[in-house]
């Protein structure tokens, strides 16, 4: 909206008569094609995608929690890593030492903790806006029992697989004390905390969508906590004092918006950033650490609330000026008139999703077991729980390593293949998945005994799409909808077309998995 492409595009749709101005057709959000403008008016505001968006949430996310748990040595536990930083000689802007004198023991404790725990939890505010969003637009309906099912388990098997690793790598990284407890006792702690905790969250959880759910209904019986003394101590209250049966009175109740709204929400995390930022830009002299991190915080909000807040600062001044006539914000595009750029339903098939999976899983096992040091720690982990473990004989073969990066090319190269055949009018038959996932193991196979490289694998997957895809003409496809069909309201329409789109996909997605890599 404020780049120089933008304000050229206006220039040249308002010489072409296309443009919708703010107080003429439209308003400036945009005129589907009619009668008065057989060709449409194009919004004062192109439409973009948000995926760039949620990029550098995700990656402003992974940064601070990373900075936040590898903050772990005794100096942050005790709370005294402020006064230490202030008062470094090459870092203050002004002589510190009264300042600490004063709020040493105190403030600057208060403030060690809660930077400490502030950026170790600071994804649950991109977790808020995920649920946020989830409640606005509703599950999709097209998803069947059995999908649904099997999506719960995989939430479910994928968590208890989180807890298991870092249970099982516990006997490798455990450093024993003064007072040490045995990998054993450390592992038995933690699978019972993780057993505990988890069931503590699902029953809160559960107790929250109920209450939800009763306050949409307009159950009079209940009312929603506010940030009021005298609702908090009767929500309180009502946890510990069962309430009595001819009792009239509503009961103070918890719901999912007061995790999404308050504890989840930007206004909570960004406002502490923003105090954080400014006490270290104020106090310290540490580079451009915090000018960017408060630059980056503009992707946490879309581009109507950016509008409103530089319409907030800037509109009065313009209208006094005689520079600006608007007494109102620009509204965003239109989403019917958005609608005809690109209207395909296309989209990668889930079995292709799967088969990549599958293909990714495939390649960690080759590297692990070419890997030279995948031996001795299995064998290590395995010994800290079974003593009289003996690794088999193939763990002492040497072999190449095979790179788990080959089968991510295998699978972008398959993706990329499925979205140009869709896109041409063809379409990939079923059995071409299963398939390559057996042929991505057939390269690994042959590459651990020197018959094959790993590049012949490119050359295969491309083989096996074409070779499916050949006299399989594309199911008709219907177009994409203009309105939702569960909320009812318009709905957007494509920014680019299926090859683009596949590739933006695919090029998030590897970014996505390859930050988490390097958080692991």
């Amino acid at each position: 909206a404020y780049s120089v492409d933008s304000w050229l595009r206006r220039r040249k749709l308002r010489r072409q008569g296309r443009l919708s101005e703010p107080g003429g057709p439209g308003n400036g959000a945009g005129v589907a094609p009619c009668e008065a403008h057989p060709g449409g008016l194009e919004p004062f505001y192109r439409p973009v995608s948000f995926w760039p968006r949620l990029l550098i949430m995700m990656q402003m996310a992974t940064l601070y929690m990373c900075t936040g748990v590898l903050k772990n040595g005794a100096v942050w536990f005790r709370g005294d890593a402020m006064y230490y930083a202030f008062n470094l000689d090459h870092f203050y802007r002004m002589p510190p030492q009264l300042l600490s004198s004063w709020l040493g023991v105190n403030m600057f404790r208060v403030n060690t903790h809660v930077t400490h725990y502030w950026e170790s939890l600071f994804p649950l505010v991109f977790v808020g806006l995920v649920i946020r969003w989830l409640r606005r637009e509703r599950p999709d309906p097209s998803l069947t029992d059995r999908q649904r099912t099997l999506a719960k388990w995989s939430i479910a098997v994928g968590y208890l697989g989180l807890w298991a690793v870092l249970i099982w790598i516990i006997p490798g990284r455990y450093k024993q004390g003064k007072k040490p407890l045995s990998p054993q006792e450390v592992m038995m702690i933690t699978a019972a905390g993780a057993a505990v905790g988890s069931t503590l969250i699902g029953l809160l959880i559960r107790r929250v969508r109920r209450n939800s759910r009763l306050l949409a209904a307009g159950d009079p019986s209940v009312v929603s906590i506010r940030l009021h003394p005298a609702s908090i101590r009767a929500w309180v209250v009502g946890i510990f004092v069962k309430p009595k049966k001819d009792s009239a009175a509503p009961r103070t109740v918890l719901p999912i918006e007061a995790f999404t709204d308050w504890l989840f929400a930007r206004r909570f995390w960004l406002s502490l950033g923003l105090i954080f930022h400014g006490h270290l830009i104020l106090l310290m002299n540490i580079g451009w650490f915090s000018p960017v991190c408060l630059a980056v915080y503009a992707a946490f909000f879309n581009g109507a609330e950016i509008g409103r807040v530089v319409d907030l600062a800037t509109l009065p001044l313009a209208r006094r000026l005689g520079w600006s006539t608007r007494t109102a914000p620009i509204p965003s595009p239109d989403p019917i008139a958005a609608m005809r750029r690109h209207t395909d339903n296309l989209a990668i098939p889930r079995r292709a999703m799967f088969a990549v999976v599958a293909a990714i899983l495939v390649g960690v096992f080759w590297q692990s077991l070419t890997s030279p040091g995948f031996a001795p720690i299995v064998n290590k982990l395995i010994r800290g729980i079974d003593t009289k473990f003996t690794k088999p004989e193939i763990w002492t073969m040497k072999f190449d390593v095979i790179h788990v990066g080959w089968f991510v090319v295998y699978s972008l190269t398959m993706l990329v293949c499925v979205a140009v055949r869709q896109a041409y009018g063809w379409r990939v038959r079923a059995w071409a998945y299963p398939v390559f996932v057996l042929v991505v193991m057939s390269c690994g196979a042959l590459r651990s005994y020197d018959l094959l490289p790993m590049g012949w694998g490119v050359v295969f997957t491309i083989a096996v799409i074409l070779g499916a895809s050949l006299g399989a003409p594309a199911r008709e496809v219907a177009p994409l909808p203009t309105h939702d069909p569960v909320t009812g309201r318009p709905r957007v329409g494509r920014n680019a077309g299926p090859i683009p789109r596949a590739l933006t996909g695919i090029l998030f997605t590897f970014h996505v998995v390859a930050v988490a890599i390097w958080v692991h």
